[in-house]
């Protein structure tokens, strides 16, 4: 096993790496609004999402936008607000502890697409968030989304290093793409355990076999 030894920075995704985000928040809740499992990117993932991760509209636009297009009672507004943050607090099981772990090494940022009104409550119930990361951004906050180049080369250039040096993790196989366009390296993320064998095999985590 040979370590990497250009990695100097690691770029971390949040929703659906750290935390949970939008994926399954409806949960019981869905039956109520016809959503089901090949259908919930299409009512939820809108051009408004978009907006809405740029910082252009706000969460209660883009959640009425849902209402008028889906048909449903705007009663649910509030109902449905309130389920998104209620998923915010699950955490992707074993991905923060080895994020914990890689910070004794590594300059670690935070690297998410995201609403102004959604960080504010994250930042609020998980501090780990500040405490682990050297660096967060968020795409409400910038105008752009991991969908473009543009995020990840400014990142590159606040981070004042290059895109060889940095690793970035994301669930996502677009934003993965778009990330290796700029040059950075890159996990795809599936799950902890995926994760955790892919650094081993890369050198920049102790493999766990060897260790015990």
């Amino acid at each position: 096993m040979k370590t990497d030894n250009s990695i100097r920075h690691i770029i971390f995704d949040l929703s659906e790496v750290i935390i949970f985000g939008l994926s399954g928040f409806t949960g019981n809740y869905s039956k109520k609004l016809g959503i089901n499992s090949e259908n919930e990117y299409e009512m939820f993932g809108s051009n408004e999402l978009q907006e809405l991760l740029r910082g252009s509209i706000s969460e209660e636009n883009y959640l009425q936008a849902l209402i008028r297009r889906n048909r449903w009672d705007s009663a649910e507004l509030d109902a449905i607000k309130e389920l998104i943050r209620s998923n915010f607090h699950k955490r992707i099981p074993g991905t923060l502890e080895i994020a914990v772990e890689l910070s004794k090494k590594y300059e670690l940022s935070l690297l998410s697409d995201h609403a102004k009104e959604w960080v504010e409550y994250i930042n609020e119930i998980h501090p780990f968030i500040s405490n682990v990361f050297s660096h967060v951004y968020y795409s409400c906050f910038y105008g752009m989304t991991k969908r473009e180049v543009s995020l990840f080369k400014m990142v590159i250039r606040d981070l004042n290093t290059e895109p060889g040096q940095c690793l970035f993790i994301d669930d996502s196989e677009r934003n993965i793409q778009v990330a290796s366009m700029t040059g950075l390296k890159v996990i795809h993320f599936k799950n902890h355990l995926q994760f955790r064998e892919e650094l081993e095999r890369r050198g920049l985590l102790e493999n766990q076999v060897c260790k015990s």
